[in-house]
């Protein structure tokens, strides 16, 4: 992964985390996964917005909240996550360009939903 997003940076591209749930558990995960080192502080926890009245995936605000911490349009933004409710609806809703899904465990999507 470090890779990746090293290759990404320097082929130009920004880019932002957004991960839900509780503060108390994500920001000690990002801690240990040494996170800031490749994002800086464009990382978005989904349970901070809740705290401060905003809303966590698929709420659009927290992908509008993303694409202002990069400086780049929605139409031009793509999104990347493992939920197609939470990733790839929210960032549809939100107007992103695409959204890609990671299949966990590399499940086909159901039939009905949100397509990637």
């Amino acid at each position: 992964a470090v890779e990746v997003v090293s290759r990404l940076r320097a082929a130009g591209m920004e880019m932002c985390v957004i991960t839900n749930g509780h503060p108390e558990v994500q920001h000690p995960k990002l801690q240990a996964l040494r996170a800031s080192e490749l994002f800086g502080s464009r990382m978005i926890v989904g349970g901070d917005e809740v705290l401060a009245g905003r809303g966590e995936k698929p709420d659009p605000r927290i992908f509008a909240r993303a694409c202002e911490l990069t400086g780049i349009p929605p139409e031009e933004s793509i999104h990347v996550g493992d939920s197609l409710a939470s990733d790839v609806r929210g960032a549809l809703d939100a107007g992103l360009l695409a959204a890609v899904w990671v299949s966990p465990g590399g499940a086909a999507p159901p039939a009905e939903g949100p397509r990637p």
